[in-house]
C-alpha cells in the first residue's frame, strides 16, 4: 500500500510495502551487445543457445525429418530462412517476393511444413495459394490454389501434412474452413467448414483425426477418408485466443493466450480434461505471458511453450500438470520445435534493437523493411538447470521484486489528459534540444528536420524554407516542463498507437480465469475497465474525418469542454483522451492549406499549443497533468527507430526536465493507472518503468501561452476549403 505522509502531497500505491517491480535497464537505452540486448521499454533479453538471424516476423517454424534443416517463414518480408547443419549451422534466405498470377506481392503466413528433406510447403497468405519450395535452389516446384470450385478470397495459414497419403490440410482463415489438398494432383479434394476461424491445426498420431483450433472452440475432424472428411465434434473451450494446438503422448494440448494456460483435451471423451495455468509468482492475478507455439519432448514428457509476453520458453511437466520453469528466449518468441534433445525457438523480433554495432542507415532500413527475427538453437536443459534459467527470465523481464519503496506521485492530481498524436520520431522533432536544467539530452541535431531550425521542402513548385521553426510549441512545452529522451512506441509490433494504449483486454487478463468449458470470455476495452472501477472519462477522437485540420480538432475540443463542463459547472472527467493525428509528412496540398509536406506538422504543433493553453487556463489546471505521446514512429532516430516524443506538462511536473528512464507505452499506462488509483491490467504494465521521476513535490501553477507557428507553412487564420 502507498503511504500518505503529512500534508497529503503524495500518495503511494503498490503491490506490496517496501518492494517494487521495474525492468532492469534503468536509464540505459536500447542496445545490442554480445549475447544480450536492452529492449525499448527497459527489459533485457539474453536468449539461451546460439542465435541465427532470419527474415522479419518468423511465425512459421519447421524442422526436417532428419533434424538437419530448419525453416522459418517471414510474415513481413515474404521470404524463407533456411538453417542447415553441416560442420556448423549455415544460413541462406529464399526471397519469395515474386508476383502471383492475380497481381500483388506474396505474403507468407504461419504455415510451413516439410515435404521430405529438401522441400517445404509454405502458405502464401494473401495469394490464396500454398507453394512447394525447393530449399536448395529456392525454386517453386508447384503450387496448390485454394480458390478452386468457384471459391474465392482464400487465405491459407497453418498447415498439417500427411505425407504417407500425400494429403495436405490447410487452415483457410478467410473462409472459416479446412481445405484438403492432394499434393500430387494439386487438387482440392475436400473442404470442411469449422464454424469459426481456424487458427491452428494438428494431426492425430494415427492420422485419422485432425484438430482445428479457433476462437473458443476446437473442431475434431474425421479424416480417415480425406476426400469425405467431416466434423465429428466441436469442443467448447470457453477462451477466445487459442494460438496453437498439438497432439502428443496420447493427449491434445492447446495454448490459450487469453487465460495464460494450456488446455488439455481428452480426445476420446471430446471434453476439456484439465487446464494448466502459467503464472508469475506474486502476479498470479494478472495475465500477459501469451503462450503461443507448442512442442513435446517424448523422453521427459515435457511440453515446451513459447511465451511471447515474457520472452521465454515455458517447461511443463505433463504428467504432473504443472510448470517446471522458464528458459530465456529472444524478443517475442512465437514458435518452438524440438528434435531429439535440441530445441529451436523462432523469435518474432529477434535479438533486440538499438545502436551498438550497427549504423543508423542499417537500423532504419531493417525497421522499415521489417527485418530482425531470429532462431535460437540449444540443448534442452536438465531439470536442475531450470531454476537458474527461471530466475534469469524473471530478472530480465522486471518480474522479480526489488526491495524498495515504490516512487511517490502527487496526490493532488485529479485529472489526466492524454493527447495521442501521429508518427514522429524523437530526433526529427526534438533532436535539436541538446540540454535542459538537469543535464544533457540524447539528441542528434542533424536529424531535427522538424525542429526549431528545420526546413520545409518546396519541391519543384516553390522555394524551400530553411532554418524555420516548425514545432515551436513542442519545444516550448518540453522546455517549460518535462519530456523523455528514452520513450518508445512499439510500432513494429502494433502500429496503431491509440489501440495499443487503449484497446481491448481479454477479461481473463484482469479477473481470475473461469474454468475451461464455461461461457466465452468477453474482451473488455479500457473504457469499460474505467467504468467498472468508477473512473470517469471522455474521448475526443475524430481521426476518421480527414477533412478536419488538427487546429480545428483542437477548437472543437475546447468548445466541447466549455459547453459541457465549464459553463455547466460539471466536473471534468478524471481521464480525458484527445487524438491529434495529423503530424504526418505527406504530399503538399496547397488547395487544402498545406503548401508544404511539413505543413501538417505545423498544424499539429499549433493545435497542441492551443489545447495546452486552454487547459492551463481552466479551473481544473491546478489538479491536472497532461501527457503528449506519439502513436508510432516513422522518422530517423540515432538511438532506435521506435523512439518517439513524450511530453509531460502540468503544475505538478518538474520544470525544464528530461527523463532518461527507458520506458514505453506500458510505462505510460502504468503512470496513468497509478495516478487514477487503478491496478495494473497486465503483467507488462505491472513490470513497466513509470514516469514518476517527472513529477515535482511542490506545484507551479503558471499557465502556458501558445506560440504562433510560421504562417508561411501553416496559417491557422486562413479559411480552408
Amino acid at each position: 500500500m502507498r503511504i500518505r505522509p503529512l500534508g497529503g502531497i503524495f500518495v503511494c500505491c503498490g503491490v506490496a510495502a517496501a518492494q517494487m517491480y521495474l525492468p532492469p535497464a534503468g536509464v540505459r537505452p536500447p542496445s545490442i551487445s554480445a549475447g544480450a540486448a536492452i529492449l525499448p521499454g527497459g527489459r533485457i533479453v539474453v536468449p539461451a543457445g546460439a542465435q541465427y538471424p532470419t527474415g522479419a516476423g518468423p511465425l512459421g517454424l519447421a524442422v526436417s525429418p532428419s533434424g538437419k534443416t530448419v525453416v522459418t517463414g517471414s510474415t513481413a518480408g515474404a521470404s524463407l530462412t533456411v538453417i542447415e547443419k553441416g560442420t556448423a549451422w549455415e544460413i541462406h534466405n529464399i526471397d519469395l517476393g515474386r508476383e502471383p498470377e492475380a497481381g500483388g506481392g506474396v505474403g507468407i503466413s504461419t504455415g510451413v511444413a516439410f515435404s521430405g528433406e529438401h522441400a517445404a510447403f509454405v502458405s502464401e497468405g494473401n495469394s490464396g495459394r500454398v507453394a512447394l519450395i525447393d530449399l536448395e535452389s529456392g525454386d517453386q516446384r508447384r503450387t496448390i490454389d485454394l480458390n478452386q470450385g468457384g471459391l474465392a478470397g482464400s487465405s491459407p495459414a497453418d498447415l498439417a501434412l500427411d505425407q504417407a497419403r500425400d494429403v495436405l490440410y490447410v487452415a483457410d482463415v478467410a473462409n472459416g474452413r479446412v481445405a484438403i489438398a492432394d499434393t500430387r494432383s494439386r487438387r482440392i479434394i475436400g473442404s470442411v467448414q469449422t464454424g469459426f476461424v481456424p487458427r491452428a491445426l494438428a494431426l492425430s498420431e494415427d492420422r485419422r483425426e485432425l484438430y482445428a483450433a479457433g476462437p473458443g472452440s476446437i473442431a475434431v475432424i474425421d479424416v480417415s477418408e480425406p476426400a469425405s472428411a467431416k466434423v465429428q465434434a466441436v469442443i467448447p473451450i470457453g477462451q477466445d485466443d487459442l494460438t496453437s494446438i498439438l497432439v502428443a503422448g496420447g493427449h491434445t494440448y492447446a495454448a490459450d493466450a487469453a487465460s495464460d494456460s494450456i488446455i488439455v483435451i481428452d480426445t476420446r471423451a471430446r471434453r476439456v480434461e484439465s487446464q494448466i495455468p502459467i503464472r508469475i509468482p506474486g502476479w498470479e492475478q494478472l495475465r500477459g505471458i501469451l503462450p503461443s507455439g507448442l512442442a513435446f519432448h517424448p523422453k521427459s514428457g515435457w511440453l515446451l511453450v513459447a511465451e511471447s509476453g515474457i520472452n521465454a520458453v515455458g517447461v511443463i511437466d505433463t504428467a504432473a500438470g504443472k510448470v517446471l520453469g522458464h528458459i530465456p528466449a529472444g524478443w517475442y518468441p512465437t514458435r518452438v520445435a524440438i528434435d531429439h534433445d535440441t530445441v529451436y525457438v523462432a523469435n518474432l523480433r529477434g535479438e533486440g534493437a538499438g545502436s551498438i554495432g550497427r549504423g543508423l542507415g542499417e537500423r532504419q532500413r531493417d525497421f522499415r523493411e521489417g527485418r530482425g527475427g531470429s532462431v535460437s538453437i540449444y540443448a534442452l536443459p536438465s531439470a536442475s538447470e531450470l531454476a537458474g534459467d527461471t530466475q534469469s527470465v524473471l530478472r530480465y523481464g522486471g518480474l522479480e521484486p526489488r526491495p524498495r519503496e515504490a516512487p511517490a506521485l502527487p496526490s493532488a492530481i485529479r485529472h489526466v489528459v492524454l493527447i495521442v498524436k501521429g508518427r514522429r520520431s524523437f530526433d526529427e522533432m526534438l533532436g535539436d534540444l541538446i540540454g535542459v536544467r538537469n543535464g544533457n539530452v540524447m539528441a542528434a541535431p542533424i536529424l531535427a528536420h522538424l525542429g526549431t531550425r528545420g526546413y520545409a521542402d518546396g519541391g519543384r513548385t516553390q522555394f524551400s524554407l530553411q532554418q524555420v521553426n516548425l514545432t515551436p510549441n513542442h519545444h516550448a512545452i518540453a522546455q517549460q516542463w518535462a519530456f523523455s529522451d528514452n520513450f518508445y512506441a512499439d510500432s513494429a509490433l502494433e502500429s496503431d498507437g491509440p489501440r495499443r494504449l487503449f484497446g481491448s483486454y481479454p477479461q481473463s487478463w484482469i479477473e481470475p480465469p473461469r474454468m475451461a468449458g464455461s461461457s466465452e470470455q468477453a474482451a473488455a476495452t479500457i473504457w469499460e475497465q474505467f467504468a467498472s472501477r468508477g473512473i470517469s472519462f471522455e474521448k475526443f477522437d475524430d481521426a476518421s474525418n480527414a477533412q478536419l485540420t488538427d487546429t480545428e480538432r483542437a477548437a472543437q475540443f475546447a468548445a466541447e469542454i466549455e459547453r459541457r463542463f465549464a459553463k455547466t459547472g460539471a466536473e471534468l472527467p478524471q481521464f480525458v483522451y484527445l487524438h491529434l493525428p495529423n503530424d504526418s509528412l505527406s504530399e503538399a496540398q496547397p488547395d487544402k492549406g498545406y503548401p508544404y509536406p511539413e505543413s501538417a506538422v505545423a498544424d499539429n504543433d499549433n493545435a497542441l499549443g492551443q489545447v495546452l493553453e486552454f487547459l492551463s487556463k481552466s479551473r481544473w489546471w491546478n489538479q491536472m497533468v497532461v501527457f503528449v505521446a506519439e502513436a508510432a514512429a516513422t522518422g530517423l532516430d540515432h538511438i532506435d527507430p521506435r523512439r518517439v516524443v513524450l511530453l509531460c506538462a502540468g503544475p505538478w511536473v518538474k520544470r525544464n526536465y528530461v527523463s532518461h528512464t527507458n520506458t514505453d507505452f506500458s510505462g505510460l499506462r502504468k503512470t496513468i493507472f497509478e495516478i487514477l488509483h487503478m491496478p495494473a491490467l497486465t503483467l507488462t504494465d505491472a513490470a513497466a518503468a513509470d514516469l514518476s521521476d517527472c513529477f515535482a513535490s511542490t506545484p507551479d501553477y503558471a499557465a502556458y501561452q501558445s506560440v504562433a507557428v510560421d504562417a508561411r507553412i501553416f496559417d491557422p487564420k486562413k479559411k480552408l476549403p
